[in-house]
């Protein structure tokens, strides 16, 4: 059957939604609140195509194991792994949009992300 356009997209915000609420309990300790990472491992939203083509290989069978990078093969199923993808994609799109924001907004937010950051992660 033919699904609406408004249908296909209800299911592609669910499904980042789900990873968003993967990311934050798997990922987030390490990668930072919102994908922000503080500088110590990878920032996410800034993966080239060739990370996005191995992410399962990453992700969930631990191939940079060596350097950090465990494998969630165990806890994470590949369709839960590509949510998590995809909740990515999206960040990287809104930091684009970011920064494209005035230099006044984005001190602010860099402001409140280091003064309240921490809560977030704490509520999570």
């Amino acid at each position: 059957h033919v699904r609406s356009r408004r249908q296909r997209q209800m299911c592609i915000r669910d499904r980042i939604s789900a990873g968003l609420g993967l990311y934050n309990q798997h990922c987030m300790r390490c990668h930072g609140v919102g994908a922000v990472s503080q500088g110590v491992v990878p920032d996410l939203r800034a993966m080239t195509r060739p990370t996005h083509d191995i992410f399962d290989a990453i992700v969930l069978e631990g191939v940079l194991a060596p350097v950090g990078m465990i494998g969630f093969k165990d806890v994470l199923i590949p369709a839960e792994s590509e949510m998590i993808r995809q909740y990515l994609i999206q960040a990287a799109h809104k930091q684009k949009a970011l920064d494209n924001e005035s230099s006044i907004w984005r001190g602010f937010r860099t402001w409140w992300l280091d003064q309240f950051g921490w809560l977030a992660q704490k509520m999570i």
